[in-house]
């Protein structure tokens, strides 16, 4: 059954295939599921339950070595792909609605939390260079994690935020190429606590709207919000041909779909080891087609 979910998954598997690791760990059952949220401690959001009981359980989506942890440890499971960690409700939750807003208006700024993992946290992805994707489970949002360290030791862990939903986090993540990343701006780089002091000279840097000081600034600010009008306006045409691209995109991950359907139904009636082959390269055809097609979208919709 085809769900708002479904595209997301397939385009993940798509990036999953174009990155050549492609996939090697079987999907879970819904049971399988209930047994890890009953670990956990809560319900996965629907996106991820969807993709593990339908694409895989856990892979390397992005690109090598930058995955999508599984949610059920299987001795078979392919190594190099880690299992969702356990639930351990110990360290204390610093994440208020005001802590939260905050966090989402100054992107890169982070908390620093010393005591602890928050008590409803787990690591859900890997994101390169000992960065960590982090879902909420008791709120279904996602925060970036970093060790911390200060004179060479570490002493807890900075959480700055990621995005308000795992499917919002997947649409931005693959909204750019296998070979750059989208999530530099979120990563936790300026303490929270000293951009609201006024003690940061970063604070513009991580998305601070700075107030008028006089009249000049503010004539300044107004030609500003004018140019970028204009600049939005400009940018039109490269976005209506970034939405012909993503429904290209989508179409060929329908082809892949399809294909995994016909290669199930071969498999049930008896195929060749030949016809096995032929079908694998065409999947990864359309897998590359839809990786250079992701490229061709970023560029006409998020022109340098």
């Amino acid at each position: 059954m085809m769900t708002k979910y479904t595209s997301l998954c397939l385009r993940l598997r798509a990036r999953a295939l174009y990155t050549s690791n492609g996939i090697h760990n079987p999907p879970v059952t819904e049971a399988q599921i209930d047994a890890a949220e009953e670990r956990l401690g809560f319900q996965l959001p629907a996106m991820l339950r969807e993709l593990y009981t339908t694409i895989a359980n856990g892979a390397d989506f992005f690109s090598p070595g930058k995955c999508i942890f599984g949610i059920v440890d299987e001795n078979e499971r392919r190594p190099g792909i880690p299992t969702m960690e356990g639930f351990v409700a110990r360290g204390p939750r610093p994440f208020d609605p005001e802590t939260i807003n905050l966090l989402r208006a100054h992107a890169g700024s982070y908390v620093l939390c010393k005591e602890g993992e928050p008590a409803g946290f787990v690591a859900l992805a890997h994101v390169g260079c000992n960065i960590y994707v982090n879902l909420d489970g008791y709120t279904g949002r996602l925060y970036l994690r970093e060790d911390h360290y200060e004179n060479g030791e570490c002493v807890g862990a900075a959480f700055s935020w990621c995005a308000q939903s795992v499917e919002e986090w997947v649409e931005r993540t693959l909204a750019s190429s296998p070979r750059n990343s989208s999530e530099a701006k979120y990563l936790p780089h300026y303490p929270l606590a000293s951009i609201l002091d006024g003690n940061s000279e970063d604070a513009a840097e991580v998305g601070a709207e700075q107030v008028p000081k006089s009249a000049e600034d503010a004539r300044l600010v107004s030609q500003f919000k004018v140019a970028q009008a204009a600049q939005a306006k400009a940018q039109e045409p490269r976005k209506q041909l970034g939405l012909h691209l993503r429904r290209v995109r989508e179409e060929i991950v329908r082809q892949i779909h399809h294909l995994d359907a016909i290669g199930a139904y071969a498999q049930e009636i008896g195929s060749s080891l030949a016809q096995d082959i032929e079908q694998c390269e065409a999947m990864q055809r359309l897998a590359d087609a839809e990786a250079q097609i992701y490229e061709l979208e970023v560029e006409a919709t998020f022109p340098e």
